[in-house]
């Protein structure tokens, strides 16, 4: 598995891929790099020896011999998720095509076994490097006796963190500084998502009320107060003209599904709960959006609110 992608390979696409997501527009013609990126992220649905595929609601288990790529591909995984989380919190998730793309890319991630494989190849690259006197260089890479007094550490561990190391290096710099995908940093840009999915799914529903209840004839766009487009550019007409029942359908579907897997990856239950129990504005604003139900009839966060939640992650 480890030489299935030559290193010049690995480094052209993961430079074109956070080119992509960094300057890409925000439309839904981003879905050709999103699924660019899946396919390469899954291996193991191209392999000869495929598992026995899994239903929608019990996935297939991602095998343990996939941890060496993808250990050596860390960066494509974690790097590029925490890109894709800051691009997602600056779309419209109302739009069906947008929620679509959020929600691949968490049932991607949700895969059993693979969260637990990226917080792995994290670990072994956050190791503290080894010294190692010049003339045990060859003992890094070479084999040794296992158990032996002339290996302190354990081979297969220094091996695997080595080729992690050599991985984030080679495509960052020596220098670079890494945020990790499960560390604290991530997990906000994670629960501010989630609070994004919340408002879409009752945004949708709002619109889809107001629809049903617009005279015959009244078109969606007038109802909204747009010509064909809006002034900062986040609805087209096309996007807007499909914003039917079928539409509000397929996007709370969407993101009630990426939520969940999000849940699945981070297990941030936990957290929610905590966020919920504090006193403050965040706290009151969690257990109103995540834990209170009948929101669909309540009114959303106003600008200066959205500024106070944002001050406060």
């Amino acid at each position: 598995k480890r030489a299935a992608v030559p290193r010049f390979v690995q480094q052209k696409l993961y430079l074109f891929l956070q080119h992509c997501f960094g300057h890409w527009p925000l439309d839904a013609s981003f879905r050709a790099v999103l699924e660019m990126w899946l396919s390469y992220l899954q291996p193991w649905r191209y392999a000869p020896d495929k598992q026995a595929p899994g239903s929608d609601s019990q996935p297939r288990c991602v095998s343990e011999k996939w941890a060496p790529f993808v250990q050596e591909n860390l960066l494509m995984y974690t790097k590029l998720f925490v890109g894709f989380l800051n691009r997602a919190l600056r779309t419209d998730l109302v739009s069906p095509k947008h929620a679509l793309m959020v929600f691949r890319v968490a049932k991607v991630f949700a895969q059993p076994n693979l969260a637990e494989m990226i917080q792995k190849g994290e670990q072994l690259f956050l190791e503290p490097e080894l010294v190692i006197p010049h003339r045990q260089h060859r003992l890094f890479t070479a084999p040794t006796f296992t158990g032996s007094f002339l290996s302190p550490w354990p081979p297969a561990v220094t091996d695997a963190s080595f080729k992690v190391k050599s991985h984030v290096y080679s495509l960052e710099g020596q220098d670079c500084k890494y945020t990790p995908m499960f560390g604290p940093e991530a997990r906000t840009l994670v629960l501010r998502l989630a609070q994004l999915i919340t408002q879409a799914k009752h945004t949708a529903k709002s619109i889809s009320d107001q629809c049903a209840e617009s005279p015959a004839g009244h078109s969606f766009l007038s109802w909204l107060g747009f010509s064909s487009m809006d002034t900062n550019g986040s609805y087209t007409a096309n996007d807007l003209d499909e914003m039917g029942q079928d539409s509000v359908r397929k996007t709370d579907e969407y993101l009630e599904k990426a939520l969940e897997y999000l849940r699945q990856i981070f297990r941030f239950a936990g957290q929610m709960a905590a966020l919920c129990s504090r006193d403050d504005f965040l706290g009151s604003f969690c257990r109103y959006h995540l834990t209170e139900p009948g929101l669909a009839s309540r009114h959303l966060l106003s600008p200066v609110g959205r500024r106070q939640v944002a001050s406060h992650t």
